[in-house]
């Protein structure tokens, strides 16, 4: 009986520690499960921090490429800087150099300057003397007058004195007026002008020819003789429109209204305008110039003579006034002169100077005038 009590007593007693080893062995699983979901848990954090980790790494090898790249960078541009710095060294001292060269410069230009100052004064006394003298050989604008009803000129030169100029005298009842166009303007053209008077003087005063053709073909003459143009083959020469007036009563002034004055008109290279019966008719010259050496024409010059009653213009004229030009390059032509005179005609003369100069100003709009201008307006 005790036997089979202590049999139940150990029966028990493995079921008692059956049950504590199986609560146990379960705590243990549950511990073992707990410990394999943390430890799945940190390897899971592990590997998010590794991630993180290599992440940031490869961060930090970029930064660290980044870096070489700018150190690179910098260590070139500072050896580019201290090439650009032994460039500029270099461009300073040359431009030290060119300072001093410039201010030597400058002091020899500022020399030049007054001597050349003083040379062009000099130039300037002797060009405003020439003019003196050029203006004192040309008619008196007074006697042009008396010898007609009434008369203007129109006396432009380009440069200070001109390549243009204007001659008259009177012998007798025959009145001598002449517009002429020298080579040139300026100087040149002005020492040509002294010469073409001279030798109209010495022709019509001294050599006593009056026949307006044979006076030009003794100016051609006389400018290649003077000028030597044989052997120096100068081509200077001269533009010429030459009447000579003449009345039967021994004087340019008409004694009576029926009276008529004969003109007689030879142009080299140059046309003779007048009025008629309201209209301004043109006479055109000889196609050839006086003096030159190149083309020595044969043909003789031709007189053309009319007749006008008292109160009719004449209008001699050089080139200048046709051949100004207005900003697009335009010349005022000689259509346009012919529709002006026509307009003006009837007009007193110191009015129809007006026009003349009034019309040029508008036409050239302050474009330099590239000639020099001579208009000489008589009225009969």
């Amino acid at each position: 009986m005790l036997l089979n009590i202590v049999l139940v007593l150990i029966a028990g007693l493995l079921v008692v520690i059956a049950v504590l080893q199986r609560n146990t062995i379960c705590t243990q699983k549950e511990e073992i499960t707990h410990l394999q979901s943390q430890m799945q848990h940190q390897e899971e954090q592990l590997t998010q921090q590794k991630k993180a980790y290599l992440k940031g790494l490869k961060a930090l090898e970029v930064a660290q490429k980044n870096r070489d790249e700018q150190q690179q960078a910098l260590e070139f541009n500072n050896q580019k800087m201290q090439a650009n710095e032994q460039v500029l060294i270099k461009a300073y001292n040359q431009l030290k150099a060119s300072q001093e060269e410039i201010k030597y410069q400058k002091t020899m230009l500022e020399e030049t300057f007054e001597e050349l100052k003083i040379k062009n004064n000099r130039l300037t006394d002797s060009i405003m003397y020439a003019k003196r003298i050029q203006q004192a050989i040309l008619p008196n604008y007074i006697e042009i007058k008396k010898s007609f009803t009434d008369a203007f000129i129109i006396f432009l030169p380009k440069d200070v004195v001109s390549g243009d100029f204007y001659w008259f005298t009177q012998i007798g009842n025959k009145t001598f007026i002449a517009t002429v166009d020298c080579t040139g303007h300026g100087v040149p053209g002005a020492f040509m002008s002294i010469i073409g008077h001279t030798l109209l003087n010495q022709i019509v005063r001294e050599k006593e020819i009056f026949e307006p053709s044979e006076i030009l073909e003794t100016l051609d003459a006389d400018i290649y003789t003077a000028l030597r143009q044989q052997k120096s083959k100068s081509i200077d020469g001269m533009d010429l429109s030459l009447c000579c007036v003449e009345t039967p009563m021994g004087s340019t002034r008409l004694k009576q209204a029926n009276d008529k004055v004969k003109v007689v008109f030879c142009g080299a290279k140059s046309t003779l305008y007048y009025s008629q019966v309201g209209q301004v008719l043109k006479i055109k010259g000889n196609r050839r110039s006086l003096g030159g050496w190149l083309k020595r024409s044969k043909y003789p010059f031709t007189n053309h003579e009319i007749h006008l009653p008292k109160g009719e213009m004449l209008y001699l004229t050089t080139d200048g006034y046709t051949d100004a030009a207005n900003p697009r390059r335009r010349h005022f032509g000689t259509t346009k002169l012919v529709k002006l005179m026509a307009q003006i005609q009837t007009l007193p003369l110191y009015k129809q100077k007006q026009y003349f100069e009034k019309m040029l100003q508008k036409h050239q709009k302050g474009t330099e005038q590239r000639d020099d201008i001579t208009i000489v307006g008589i009225r009969v």
